[in-house]
């Protein structure tokens, strides 16, 4: 495998000038070193590159004499406007592609037979069904991240773009969404997903989820996305709630299914909260699953690290009267 060929604020300075000069003459270096990866880290997210159509050329050229080669890893992150970038969703040998700080504006045809590893933090898309259409180009993809994605346009809900399930997507991990329109049904094959400050009412069936962690930092937890898990997720083994380490006031939806769901009477080994505090909520949600679960062996419940010794103890008697009930 040929060397990695880095592109940083560190060789590059933050001067456009140069980027541009450096992927001019760097055709060249990308044939006599064979590159297989490429990293490409310039400018911060707030700085935006003004868009020429000369960086795309030259970006273009650049990437493509790669390609050629049999590059396999493509990392960017960058503040700059491409809106060619799309060019790069029908590199055929690319197994890894992760995308920062980067705006897609238009793409045709997806065509990723080799990607296993799909990674896009603070990319926005012109139009959001344009996701799905990139994933429904990945038919071998193994593991997909998502971080506060965004679009300048939602699509028109008259207009159907059908998602299809990626059979071999065993790792999924979703983290700020906000108002992006995600087709969570994509990811119905995964085993493991992380849903990090999600608020969801409705989740498809996951047939082969066995673990998943729901975590929220800055709101409260969203109980009907958490419930939701244990009656979509039939496979259910374990489950791992995390809180904010403080409390947050805000209205609290409670809800709680009216049906035990399946995963609690089969397989369900293990529950974690972090930063349980005794709240409410919490203690219904607990008193729930211990109630509910046959074959629960394990739950742990971790509290704040600043909360007072005096209140740890009474959390700690009264999750043990839960237990012996």
């Amino acid at each position: 495998m040929g060397k990695p060929f880095p592109l940083t604020n560190q060789s590059l300075g933050k001067s456009k000038s140069l980027l541009r000069k450096m992927m001019s003459i760097s055709v060249q270096s990308v044939h006599q070193q064979h590159v297989r990866s490429i990293r490409l880290r310039c400018a911060s997210a707030s700085n935006y590159f003004d868009y020429e159509e000369e960086d795309s050329a030259n970006f273009n050229t650049w990437i493509t004499a790669a390609a050629k080669e049999g590059l396999k890893h493509i990392h960017i992150h960058i503040s700059w406007i491409f809106y060619q970038l799309g060019f790069i969703f029908s590199l055929r040998t690319l197994v890894v592609l992760d995308l920062k700080f980067v705006c897609v504006h238009a793409f045709g045809k997806v065509d990723l037979p080799s990607l296993k590893t799909l990674r896009l933090n603070r990319v926005e898309f012109s139009l959001d069904f344009y996701l799905t259409k990139l994933l429904n180009g990945c038919p071998n993809l193994e593991e997909f991240e998502g971080i506060s994605l965004s679009s300048v346009v939602s699509w028109d809900t008259d207009i159907e773009y059908k998602s299809r399930s990626l059979s071999k997507l065993a790792r999924a991990s979703i983290s700020h969404l906000d108002e992006f329109n995600i087709p969570f049904d994509i990811f119905s094959s995964v085993e493991f997903f992380l849903l990090k400050e999600i608020v969801l009412d409705d989740l498809p069936v996951f047939a082969n989820l066995t673990r998943v962690e729901v975590v929220y930092v800055r709101r409260s937890v969203y109980w009907k996305l958490v419930f939701g898990v244990f009656e979509n997720c039939p496979k259910l083994q374990e489950f791992f709630l995390g809180k904010p380490p403080i409390l947050i006031s805000e209205d609290i939806l409670w809800y709680c299914p009216c049906v035990v769901p399946e995963c609690l009477c089969l397989q369900f080994r293990k529950c974690t909260v972090m930063n349980y505090m005794g709240e409410k909520y919490e203690k219904e949600f607990v008193k729930y699953i211990v109630e509910n679960s046959t074959s629960l062996p394990e739950m742990a419940m971790h509290t704040p690290a600043s909360l007072d010794p005096q209140r740890r103890l009474e959390i700690q008697n009264e999750l043990e009267n839960y237990c012996n009930q």
